[in-house]
């Protein structure tokens, strides 16, 4: 997972458990979770939300999100996400990458990888 500080990690783990509970999914026997944070009036993430949604579709062994983090300031404020598109990453309960990406398909492609 990148290089984060210890409340940073602290932090996603959190965001982690969240997501987990709210989808039932990125824990031990679950989906593996990707979660999109972004924020309605960013036009990176706009033009990124179609790539995010194709890749959705074509991976429905997987449970993708897309989190505004304004809708949910309560608690992705901790995250401190300062750069968009920031995604997470978990598999079998374990977070695989917590951090900002480039927007390219070629980018979520390669993190999806990372999860078989």
């Amino acid at each position: 997972m990148g290089s984060l500080s210890e409340v940073g990690h602290a932090a996603w783990r959190g965001a982690a458990e969240i997501l987990q509970q709210r989808l039932g999914c990125g824990g031990p026997g679950e989906p593996a979770l990707l979660a999109c944070f972004c924020a309605a009036w960013c036009y990176v993430c706009a033009d990124w939300r179609p790539v995010f949604e194709t890749q959705a579709s074509a991976h429905p062994e997987l449970r993708f999100v897309w989190v505004d983090i304004e809708d949910e300031a309560d608690w992705c404020d901790a995250l401190d996400i300062e750069n968009f598109p920031t995604l997470l990453l978990m598999r079998e309960g374990a977070v695989v990458h917590a951090g900002p990406v480039l927007a390219r398909a070629a980018t979520l492609e390669a993190l999806l990888a990372r999860v078989g």
